[in-house]
């Protein structure tokens, strides 16, 4: 059996095998920027908290500096 995006497995006649590689390469592209995406906010977290310390750090000083 062949169709356009599939053939039946010659060592295991009960499979069907999906051969359609541009739907592959759009899985794992999808894929990579989901992982990527997670990265990225990770990296915003980190950038918000460190503003936030710096912000407190500076409320800090300013308020030492005019006592």
């Amino acid at each position: 059996m062949k169709t356009k995006e599939f053939v039946r497995s010659e060592n295991n006649p009960g499979a069907i095998l999906n051969i359609d590689n541009s739907g592959l390469q759009a899985y794992k592209r999808h894929r990579e920027i989901l992982r990527n995406v997670g990265t990225h906010e990770d990296r915003i977290k980190k950038i918000e908290s460190d503003i936030g310390e710096v912000k407190e750090l500076l409320q800090q000083l300013v308020t030492e500096r005019f006592k």
